[in-house]
């Protein structure tokens, strides 16, 4: 159906989402009649139509002069109503934070307290851990009942002590990091089916990026032809590059063989570069390349994940997602394109670990995960980061 824009009621408690991010809005507005209907809630005991899915939506159509907006209706309690949202914004559109995440976990723990770490853990996209450590402190506020057993997702009841059981069983080790020379490490390894690399842009000043032209590119077409070797037959492969060199970097994929599916192109309005110039506009981009040749793991509903324009900004020393490197990228674009580029039982490397962000997000998403760096500071942050010792 058809609601009026004014029509309309809002509540922040109905959002896992700690505010709304206007550039979103804005690709939001450039896609206006592909977007889906938003989401909205006749609530008992209130009056209206309460929306709780689709803010970045509604926002973009008020922004667009819209009157009235396609809606998809629900009825139901306030907290049925707040874990639609929740559940909704999990599965699609703009990506939640880890504290966003766990906001939704605290909501399912209450609503569904005998459902297990692993199940809730799963549904939120955080670790099991995670989960444990919110339902232990809720537990000691007397927010939920401490239970002696829980649910898994297949209906099947097991007691609390096996939980912590299976927890002290030794497992695989998810993430290693090696410092190491990827030219000569990697062909020692296993073929693996994700690789999301940052490699050095060679347009900086750092030590680690001077490079003239001609030597920069001849290092991106060894480290390309060494990382082709080590992807199964059936893979997925994201390098960051700089605007600059982006035409020359797609030259040598496909010289070497390894066909261009899409051209992600990362917004970073937080830090811009060449603010100060006169002869061109300023940067507020980078380009992510991917090949690969099988499908992409994109949620069946249509969200702006599916978008090759994505808005993050870049880590600082002030935000959740600290900077821990000169060219950090973002662990929630990291996130993405680790969940889009894998399932639970890939194998996932980034031979150019830098602060560790690709290790981060398979940490949380549980995944297995190789990071190589050769830059020995580099390798004690992502230690320090992700509490792992380094291979020997």
């Amino acid at each position: 159906m058809k609601l009026k824009l004014g029509d309309i009621k809002l509540n922040k408690e109905l959002t896992p989402r700690e505010g709304v991010n206007k550039s979103a809005v804005g690709t939001y507005e450039n896609c206006f009649k592909q977007l889906p209907p938003v989401d909205v809630f006749w609530i008992e005991g209130k009056d209206g139509w309460w929306l709780v899915d689709g803010w970045h939506r509604y926002e973009a159509a008020k922004n667009l002069g819209k009157e009235e907006i396609e809606a998809n209706e629900h009825q139901g309690t306030f907290d049925v109503a707040k874990e639609f949202s929740f559940d909704s914004n999990l599965k699609h559109g703009q990506s939640l934070s880890s504290n966003e995440r766990k906001e939704a976990a605290k909501l399912k723990l209450i609503r569904h307290t005998q459902r297990s770490d692993n199940w809730i853990g799963e549904d939120c996209g955080i670790s099991k851990n995670t989960v444990r450590v919110i339902r232990e402190e809720l537990e000691s506020n007397l927010s939920i009942d401490r239970l002696n057993e829980f649910i898994r997702r297949n209906g099947k009841k097991y007691p609390r002590e096996l939980e912590k059981k299976e927890e002290e069983k030794p497992r695989f080790e998810p993430i290693k990091i090696y410092h190491d020379d990827m030219l000569k490490l990697l062909p020692k390894l296993r073929k693996f089916d994700l690789v999301v690399t940052d490699p050095p842009y060679g347009v900086t000043d750092w030590s680690w990026d001077e490079l003239d032209k001609d030597e920069y590119f001849k290092n991106c077409k060894q480290w390309l032809e060494v990382i082709k070797d080590s992807l199964k037959d059936k893979y997925h492969f994201f390098w960051f590059c700089s605007p600059r060199y982006q035409a020359a970097i797609e030259k040598l994929f496909h010289e070497i063989g390894l066909p261009i599916q899409s051209r992600i192109v990362w917004i970073r309005r937080n830090m811009a570069e060449g603010s100060k110039a006169k002869m061109k506009f300023v940067d507020t981009w980078e380009m992510v390349l991917h090949s690969g040749n099988k499908p992409l793991s994109f949620d069946k509903e249509w969200s702006e994940r599916w978008f090759d324009t994505q808005i993050h900004a870049v880590p600082q020393a002030n935000f959740e997602d600290k900077k821990l490197h000169p060219t950090q990228k973002p662990l929630a674009l990291i996130r993405l394109l680790v969940d889009v580029g894998s399932d639970k039982n890939s194998r996932i490397l980034d031979p150019f670990a830098g602060a560790g962000t690709t290790g981060a997000a398979c940490q949380q998403d549980d995944r297995q995960c190789v990071l190589i760096e050769v830059d020995s500071g580099h390798v004690t942050t992502i230690e320090n980061r992700l509490k792992i010792k380094r291979q020997r």
